[in-house]
């Protein structure tokens, strides 16, 4: 599972990159708390 999330988490921040999003954008854009997108 762990595994999994590493994956995951890695394509989020690559799909952040290329776009120019910090995590808080992303987490606007998401409609989450800026906290919930930095959770590990």
């Amino acid at each position: 599972m762990d595994y999994l999330r590493k994956i995951i988490g890695l394509r989020i921040k690559e799909f952040r990159h290329k776009r120019g999003f910090t995590q808080d954008k992303l987490a606007e854009k998401a409609d989450l708390h800026h906290t919930f997108m930095k959770k590990k």
